[in-house]
């Protein structure tokens, strides 16, 4: 029995178009879900169920003084955060903005807020370091009623409590678009020494 190389190209042909066309929407699927098998095939009911019963954990750890300059009325502050992704899929930060007030006087001191993607693998954490200038208004409040002036010894001292508000976080899990707030404000105190008196 002869066959044609015509013919056999073709069958050749097929058969390798067959196991593209099962094989590619596989990798693609990979490739898509950060080549997490598990993220692949799990339904999407299942996702939403989860969405929906879950949150990530916030946890603003720690804040620092980087600016503190009475004289030019310039103060900046660092701000330690940490987000726990306790979903069993990646999470995907896309947005995250929150403004920062004086607690005592309800003053407006500044937005924080990250830039960019950050991605979350699951069950894990990422820390986050916001740096942000205070407003001219927040800077004056800082400046007026925050600082105390010691002589003996020569010591400058900020204390000031801040209150975290309209704090707002978007992210991306398995395609899905969440909106996490905060139902309350967080409070945080800032602390700062400078040996001497500062002008």
């Amino acid at each position: 029995m002869r066959v044609s190389l015509g013919n056999m190209l073709f069958k050749i042909g097929l058969f390798l178009l067959s196991i593209t066309l099962f094989v590619a929407p596989v990798f693609y699927g990979l490739h898509v879900n950060g080549w997490d098998l598990r993220e692949l095939v799990t339904p999407e009911n299942d996702v939403q169920s989860m969405l929906s019963t879950q949150s990530p954990i916030l946890s603003f750890s720690d804040v620092s003084v980087v600016e503190f300059s009475p004289s030019t009325s310039r103060f900046a502050l660092r701000i330690e955060l940490s987000i726990i992704n306790k979903y069993d899929f990646s999470l995907t930060l896309t947005d995250l903005d929150f403004d920062v007030y004086c607690s005592d006087h309800n003053v407006f001191l500044g937005t924080g807020g990250i830039d960019g993607e950050t991605t979350i693998d699951p069950h894990s954490w990422s820390d986050f370091s916001i740096t942000f200038t205070a407003s001219p208004w927040g800077a004056e409040d800082i400046f007026s009623n925050h600082i105390e002036t010691h002589a003996s010894p020569a010591l400058t001292v900020l204390d000031v409590l801040l209150r975290i508000r309209n704090f707002e976080l978007d992210a991306l899990v398995r395609g899905i678009t969440i909106n996490l707030t905060l139902e309350e404000d967080r409070l945080i105190t800032a602390h700062h020494e400078v040996g001497g008196v500062v002008l």
